[in-house]
């Protein structure tokens, strides 16, 4: 049982150092001495290819949801995935030709971390439309699709895209929701 005494010994102690050994207090050095660091090849995300093109756009399904990952060898996590994967696919666009992105949202309405499950996506370094950016508040709500339409009037760049939820973005990002956008000339 732990006293009061030790309670506090603990908490200054935590005070003193911050949280970076917050895990070593809490947890036996065997569970750490288990997981052998970076032991798992490194998963390089699949490019995406367009559902559909037409003369000027390229067209791409993303589908937001829960599902599970080996972060930790031999455990199951818990994560937010685009299509399936984390990060999610890597879109390839070429400057000056349209990219038209739909994604649904089928999260839960609380999704990992107690989160609202609603999302809102953004293409980090793309010059867009206002109503096309993601801004925080512009949600889709889980269940529901929405479309965003990138003109790609700007120079190449690695871009790349994700949550833009109000005061939730971080810790959807964190659970997965994220993927490379990589814009050519060609």
């Amino acid at each position: 049982m732990i006293t009061r005494r030790d309670l506090l010994k603990g908490m200054s102690a935590l005070g003193a150092m911050g949280t970076v050994g917050l895990p070593s207090l809490l947890l036996p050095r065997e569970v750490f001495a288990a997981v052998t660091p970076f032991s798992l090849p490194l998963k390089i995300p699949s490019v995406l290819a367009p559902s559909s093109t037409d003369a000027t756009t390229d067209y791409y399904n993303l589908n937001i949801g829960e599902t599970y990952a080996e972060i930790i060898p031999g455990l199951q996590t818990k994560v937010i995935s685009i299509n399936g994967a984390v990060p999610g696919p890597t879109i390839r666009a070429r400057a000056g030709r349209k990219v038209a992105m739909t994604h649904y949202n089928g999260l839960p309405a609380t999704t990992l971390g107690g989160a609202p499950g609603r999302v809102s996506i953004h293409l980090h370094g793309a010059h867009c439309p206002p109503s096309e950016d993601g801004y925080p508040t512009s949600y889709i709500q889980p269940g529901n699709t929405r479309t965003y339409t990138y003109p790609h009037n700007q120079l190449p760049a690695p871009l790349w895209y994700h949550d833009h939820a109000m005061d939730y973005s971080g810790s959807h990002v964190w659970y997965g929701m994220a993927g490379l956008y990589l814009m050519s000339d060609t």
